[in-house]
């Protein structure tokens, strides 16, 4: 009984809530930094960040807009009382972008965007497996939303194993900012993980936030499980898997300034 009161109150609040602009919508691909950007963002200007939409986590539908099988308003409306923060961080609506944009034309929206290797290491640091593992099979993987992220079916045609699937999963929400630039403020994890205050601030200036609070006691808090570091992504992978993100992710890796040796060893 309590559990359907439980669903029946979220219903209620998607229905009621009124759907306004967001103030700033952060995007990027998943495990990029968009989680610890978005939050600081809200904690140095004084506004609500909401990170994540919780009704995605059990279920997970903007495939459905993808394939045309739900409007953009409709599923807005299920996510309608996340989507009252004035900062919105989403990593699921990147796919989304034009139609999003043209929902909220006066909305700016911030792109954080990570060097491929690291963000692919940092993806199988959170579904707990190594980087050199072999197949396709998410039946390991706990989290039910993390299970769908490496199903990859918000992808079109995905690969069949993990880590081709995780480098397309860069390729794909990162050609999102590559195909209009212009459109986003830009936001590199290495640059924030030099120095997190300044870039926070810096962004909020180029959104027209004012600093209402200093952050420099907050930068180093983990708004998401910390992973590893690694020195060595060639020994991470091993030859097979370095080989085959390597493939996958250099094009566009090229255009956007990353550079990813034929024989790896040194950090990004």
């Amino acid at each position: 009984m309590r559990k359907r009161l439980k669903q029946l109150g979220i219903l209620w609040r998607a229905h009621t809530t009124p759907i306004r602009p967001p103030r700033v919508i952060v995007l990027g691909c998943q495990k990029s930094g968009t989680s610890a950007i978005a939050a600081l963002l809200g904690r140095a200007t004084g506004l609500d960040a909401q990170i994540d939409f919780s009704r995605d986590f059990a279920r997970p539908r903007f495939p459905e807009v993808l394939a045309g099988r739900m409007t953009l308003d409709a599923y807005l409306r299920r996510n309608a009382y996340d989507m009252r923060a004035p900062i919105v961080k989403e990593p699921s609506l990147t796919l989304l972008y034009e139609p999003l944009k043209r929902r909220f034309p006066q909305t700016p929206f911030v792109f954080v965007m990570r060097h491929p290797l690291d963000n692919i290491r940092s993806i199988f640091d959170r579904i707990g497996l190594p980087g050199t593992v072999t197949g396709g099979s998410v039946d390991s993987i706990e989290s039910s939303a993390w299970r769908f992220v490496m199903s990859g079916a918000d992808l079109k045609d995905p690969p069949g194993d993990l880590v081709s699937i995780a480098a397309m999963r860069w390729v794909k929400y990162n050609e999102v900012y590559d195909n209009q630039r212009e459109a986003f403020q830009l936001v590199r994890y290495e640059d924030f993980m030099q120095d997190k205050q300044r870039v926070i601030e810096s962004l909020a200036d180029r959104l027209g936030l004012d600093i209402a609070a200093d952050i420099a006691s907050l930068v180093d808090v983990n708004y998401q499980r910390s992973g590893k570091r690694v020195a060595d992504y060639g020994a991470y992978f091993g030859p097979v898997n370095y080989g085959r993100s390597r493939e996958i992710v250099l094009p566009l890796a090229g255009r956007l300034r990353y550079d990813i040796p034929a024989n790896h060893s040194s950090q990004p």
